[in-house]
């Protein structure tokens, strides 16, 4: 099966490039076996996925999309703080983080939201542009006030690439857009975690003599730099890969430093690929619903990797973002699965591979919107 067989690829070059970061040091052998246990339970998600039945598949996203929301709310409750943010749950040694399951409900949300059938009438759809940024406000906020502002640039990115594809922007819309944008900037300065971080990325990108306020930022320039055009390599294997979080949050730099620009580019163009290819899904498919969900579903991972390339890079402050498939965080290896297998299942779907062709009735179409 095409997905089972890429996303092992991904997987075992993700494992494999750790090992290699990390090379024996203290926590070395954990890391690795997280990153083997959640890619199984990974892999056999996309199976159930893609082989499950077709009436739970369209039962599903609804309980779905309201359980991700409620996890959100739950987390100011029974959540756990680790780094100055409310993000996880944690029971008996496991960590769950709920945004990143948002992430799926999310793209599920946009879908459906946008292709719903309304009853006539000129002002309902006038005023669904609005309802869908008030519902993308729903996951959004409890987001921020953790606060994960990574996370919710991921969401925000997602909520404005799909508008602008699918909204024609009025006056009001773009009025509403940059008052939300001051709102989220104004919420930003009451937390002096964000502070903190935009404070030393702005150390690091002014060079400021203070390196310690900058450390982590520090870090991940002197991989890239370090790593030049052709990177350390492999052998022989000395621990020196230098930035914190190589497994996750310092990916890409560490992957630089070890196998320098060139061989790092095709990393970028996977990201890139998988966007193209959504939007091309999207460009021939008939079902409203779908369209979204694979304009979404390729919006939210493409900006992630973006996102974690840019920190990497030094052109971003810290956000905390891992790779999308590649760096270790079991939440998002599960969320992103989640995201890869729904767009692969409704591509199948449509092309008839799952269903007789007479057996399948696809959403609302795009003209009966």
């Amino acid at each position: 099966m095409r997905l089972v067989l890429t996303l092992l690829t991904l997987f075992m070059t993700g494992i494999f490039l750790v090992s290699s970061f990390a090379n024996g040091l203290p926590g070395t052998s954990y890391h690795i076996k997280q990153m083997a246990i959640y890619s199984v339970i990974s892999l056999l998600i996309a199976i159930i996925g893609m082989y499950m039945p077709e009436g739970a598949f369209k039962r599903l996203p609804r309980f779905y999309i309201i359980a991700a929301w409620v996890a959100l709310l739950l987390l100011f409750f029974v959540g756990k703080e680790v780094n100055g943010a409310i993000s996880w749950f944690r029971f008996r040694g496991i960590s769950i983080q709920p945004s990143e399951f948002a992430k799926p409900a999310f793209i599920l949300m946009l879908g459906y939201a946008f292709s719903k059938q309304l009853p006539p009438g000129k002002l309902l759809e006038r005023i669904r542009p609005y309802a869908i940024l008030l519902l993308g406000g729903v996951f959004i906020l409890p987001i921020i006030m953790q606060p994960d502002f990574g996370t919710a640039c991921v969401f925000t990115i997602t909520l404005l690439i799909v508008f602008f594809c699918c909204v024609r922007l009025t006056y009001p819309m773009a009025g509403i857009m940059v008052a939300l944008l001051g709102s989220g900037m104004a919420i930003i300065h009451r937390f002096p975690h964000a502070l903190r971080r935009l404070a030393t990325y702005k150390d690091a990108l002014l060079l400021h003599p203070n390196i310690e306020n900058a450390f982590h930022n520090y870090k991940l320039q002197e991989s890239v730099v370090k790593g030049g055009w052709f990177g350390s390599g492999f052998w022989p294997c000395t621990g020196s890969v230098n930035p914190p979080l190589s497994y996750s949050d310092s990916f890409f730099a560490a992957t630089v430093e070890l196998l320098g620009v060139f061989s790092s580019i095709p990393f970028i163009f996977i990201y890139l690929a998988w966007f193209l290819h959504c939007g091309e899904l999207a460009h021939r498919t008939t079902s409203l619903t779908n369209r979204i969900i694979y304009l979404a579903a390729g919006a939210m991972v493409t900006t992630q990797a973006f996102i974690h390339i840019g920190v990497n890079l030094g052109l971003l402050p810290i956000t905390g973002l891992s790779m999308p498939l590649l760096g270790t965080g079991g939440s998002a290896f599960l969320s992103f699965t989640i995201i890869v297998t729904m767009v692969e299942r409704l591509s199948m779907q449509e092309d008839g591979k799952l269903l007789p062709e007479e057996d399948f009735s696809p959403s609302p179409s795009l003209e009966n919107a």
